[in-house]
């Protein structure tokens, strides 16, 4: 018993010396506690607030007094509950023993018609054994409320074919309709919403003897490389639309880019005589036959994500006309009519997958090839001539992209030597207000002397860009020419100032990545090149001390550098290290 005994005489005195912040005396060897049995009590304490519960668990805490924090964890039934919600209670309790234990109750905010999952976590801090945690069991709860219906945007309903996330293909036998489920208010009270559809008679192209095979605007991008106006590729033509360029690689397989973009008018394509692909329904179609009726296909709440997608079974490619009706208590409080499937050729989020994937071609014993269609791909044989349609149309939409990245690319590099020419002209003021005779952003640190082009920190050697003050000072950094372009200046004109001097290039590599500074060292007056900013790392070149010099390009500062190729590496005057003010680049 002697070893037990020491132990808690030890841990007593541990927790007296730790003190009341870090063990409390009433909760010194005692826990809070949770029966795995026990769950908290969920009321709705409004029923014209139906997003709002209160969780309660008064009644099954034990030792409220030794909590630090509890947490309420709160989920959709049949999800995930580490993606719910994780709610934190530290507040205290008023009412308790001197106001010291945390409250036990929170209000929280759920979805109606939802079951929910609550249960709570408590989290008790021991200076001795360190973090306690202990949770309940789950309860189930589901608020009542009454769906409502104020405006359906038809515009904000889309229509495509369904990408399948398991096999990454487009299946074109299935439609989807999507639609944001916050133009419903409680979507989840839903009954239930329908969706009906009827197939449009099919249209069909031109005879193939009249048929022109080849647009006259295929493999036109090149002509965008240059001297073309700005080009922008977001054009619509009846139904058919070019490709966003703000749209991704991902979401344009995806489809989910919607069927049309209305983010563009006709009136865009005399100004900029661009090309817009027409290739729906060019190829023939089967005549007759009566029109295909489809659904009443019914989607069901919960409705857990922001949007509501519902499937539908197609067939042959052709166009659809849905209408989407909303149910609640037994009645229709809502619908939306004319939501159209368009021709495949004129979705632009429809990658067609390449046509090794879709045709399949095998000999018979005669040696004469059979062509047959993969199904695998997405495709199936009545779609063919819609995926060759569309195939054309994805070229064109490409080629339409490639003409306007490259005009565009030309005018943002226009615009940034253009922003970069106005900072150098601000630069240039704030040198001048600083005093400097030199006022160019642009320095440059040469030499002609042999033994230091040999030394390693001829690498130190090129060209300093201006970048802002440091001890009441400008500073400089090292990098490579920017300059937006030639230019005169009050302060400097073209040329560089002092005598003309060649240059050499250093007989050791000048390649490094380590930064390096110009700057003003305020203890010593002078000015020095450094690896650190203020400091003194790598320092081999610099002014002599108490340089009266404004700015380390200015004249008065010619003829006082110096280089560490003393004894010991101590400071040599040089006169043919030099920094010079750059004005002509």
């Amino acid at each position: 018993m002697a070893i037990p005994r020491r132990i808690l005489f030890m841990s007593l005195a541990l927790a007296i010396l730790l003190g009341p912040q870090h063990s409390s005396a009433s909760c010194f060897g005692k826990d809070a506690h949770f029966k795995t049995t026990d769950q908290p009590v969920i009321t709705q304490p409004s029923k014209t607030e139906p997003t709002l519960v209160l969780v309660s668990w008064d009644k099954i805490i034990q030792r409220p007094e030794c909590v630090d924090n509890y947490y309420v964890r709160v989920w959709p039934e049949g999800t995930d509950m580490a993606k719910g919600q994780k709610i934190k209670v530290s507040e205290k309790d008023p009412k308790s023993p001197k106001g010291k234990n945390v409250v036990t109750s929170k209000t929280v905010t759920i979805e109606p018609c939802v079951n929910t999952k609550f249960l709570i976590e408590l989290e008790e801090l021991d200076s001795i054994t360190g973090k306690d945690l202990e949770k309940t069991g789950e309860q189930l709860f589901k608020s009542a409320a009454i769906p409502k219906i104020s405006n359906l945007d038809q515009s904000r309903f889309q229509v495509t074919y369904f990408w399948d996330p398991v096999k990454k293909v487009v299946d074109l036998k299935q439609a989807s309709v999507s639609f944001p489920k916050d133009m419903i208010t409680f979507p989840s009270c839903l009954d239930y919403v329908q969706i009906t559809g009827s197939q449009v008679a099919s249209r069909t192209g031109p005879s193939l003897s009249r048929q022109n095979s080849n647009s006259p605007n295929r493999g036109r991008a090149l002509e965008y490389l240059g001297g073309k106006p700005l080009y922008n590729p977001e054009i619509s033509v009846g139904g058919a639309s070019t490709l966003p360029g703000r749209i991704s690689y991902s979401d344009v397989t995806r489809g989910s880019s919607g069927s049309v973009s209305r983010q563009s008018s006709s009136s865009s394509i005399s100004s900029t005589g661009s090309t817009e692909p027409q290739f729906a329904y060019a190829l023939p179609r089967p005549r007759g036959g009566a029109t295909k009726k489809v659904g009443p296909i019914k989607a069901t709440a919960p409705f857990l994500q922001p949007m509501i997608s519902i499937n539908i079974p197609v067939e042959d490619c052709t166009q659809y006309n849905f209408e989407v009706q909303f149910f609640s208590a037994r009645k229709e409080i809502g619908k939306v009519q004319n939501l159209n499937l368009p021709p495949l050729a004129d979705i632009p989020g429809y990658v067609p997958p390449p046509v090794t994937s879709v045709i399949a071609i095998s000999f018979n014993t005669a040696g004469k090839p059979v062509y047959g269609v993969k199904t695998s791909s997405g495709v199936n044989a009545a779609c063919l001539p819609a995926y060759f349609e569309a195939y054309d149309s994805y070229t064109q939409r490409l080629e339409n992209e490639v003409g306007w990245q490259v005009e565009r690319s030309s005018s943002v590099q226009s615009l940034v030597s253009s922003t970069k020419e106005e900072l150098e002209k601000s630069q240039e003021e704030l040198l001048k207000a600083q005093g400097c005779v030199c006022t160019s952003p642009h320095l440059e640190l040469t030499t002609t002397d042999a033994k230091v082009l040999k030394k390693t920190e001829a690498n130190q050697l090129g060209h300093y860009h201006f970048q802002g003050m440091h001890g009441g000072y400008p500073y400089f950094m090292k990098m490579a020419h920017d300059h937006a372009g030639p230019h005169s200046h009050a302060g400097h004109s073209h040329g560089s100032t002092g005598s003309a001097q060649t240059t050499q290039k250093p007989t050791v590599s000048a390649q490094t990545n380590e930064p390096m500074f110009l700057f003003y060292d305020t203890s010593k007056k002078q000015w020095r090149f450094a690896g650190d900013l203020g400091g003194n790392k790598n320092l081999f070149f610099a002014t002599e001390e108490k340089s009266v010099a404004k700015c380390p390009g200015d004249p008065t500062a010619k003829g006082t550098w110096q280089a560490a190729t003393g004894t010991f590496g101590r400071f040599k005057k040089n006169p043919n290290v030099n920094v010079a003010c750059e004005t002509n680049l």
